[in-house]
């Protein structure tokens, strides 16, 4: 059974699902150095995050909803920037993330992006402390 969204949920999960699909269409046609300015400064401090704040649960859930329902790629890069922007419109500063860290099964390197607010991870998970930092943006 369905469960039937209220007004203001069905109007984040639109702001979320265009703002990823916004995210995407950059990442794909934008190039790397036009899209540094909308991340903000570069910082080298690394924010705590802090697992039980859930200040910023109403922006999670809407991206995930977002992505259940795109047919793009919605990966972690995509989830925290379209976080980043839904954040940015409420005028709360953020911190994006972008790790690397190297698969022992396959001697692979995997890379990863999170968002975090006001220390509580908006985008990524839980898994992010396995992830080297290579660079941070905040604004």
């Amino acid at each position: 059974m369905l469960k039937r969204l209220s007004i203001k949920d069905f109007l984040l999960f639109a702001e979320a699902w265009a703002l990823i699909a916004l995210a995407r269409f950059m990442l794909v046609f934008v190039s790397f150095q036009k899209i540094l300015p909308l991340l903000g400064e570069r910082v080298t401090n690394q924010e705590k995050a802090d697992e039980g704040k859930n200040e910023f649960k109403y922006i999670r859930i809407a991206i995930a909803r977002a992505c259940k329902y795109s047919f793009w790629r919605t990966k972690c890069f995509e989830q925290a920037l379209c976080a980043k922007l839904m954040l940015r419109l409420r005028k709360h500063p953020s911190t994006i993330y972008f790790g690397v860290k190297r698969d022992t099964a396959n001697k692979e390197f995997m890379a990863h992006a999170w968002l975090i607010c006001n220390n509580e991870i908006i985008t990524g998970g839980s898994q992010t402390e396995q992830f080297q930092i290579l660079s941070s943006f905040y604004k």
